[in-house]
């Protein structure tokens, strides 16, 4: 089923901040994501502080995210630089 995808206000002002190939590549993944919903391979953070969160790889560039699955919606709170990403 696929799921809808809403972008929290930081999310929109990092990615603004990125290239625009890697916006592309970025959109084009979440757009993916959403398509297949839960047969999309999701990865939960390890963080204990983040145990409903979710990551997705994009290159170098990890975007956090966490899924409503009674509304069928993605929210997508962040991307950021693997090497900041954690932090």
């Amino acid at each position: 089923m696929e799921f809808r995808v809403q972008f929290d206000r930081r999310f929109l002002k990092e990615l603004d901040s990125l290239h625009p190939t890697d916006q592309s590549r970025i959109i084009q993944k979440i757009k993916e994501m959403a398509s297949v919903g839960d047969i999309f391979p999701h990865h939960r953070l390890k963080d204990p502080q983040f145990e409903k969160q979710y990551r997705l790889r994009v290159g170098s560039w990890r975007v956090v995210y966490d899924i409503d699955h009674a509304d069928h919606r993605i929210i997508v709170y962040s991307v950021k630089h693997r090497s900041e990403a954690y932090k």
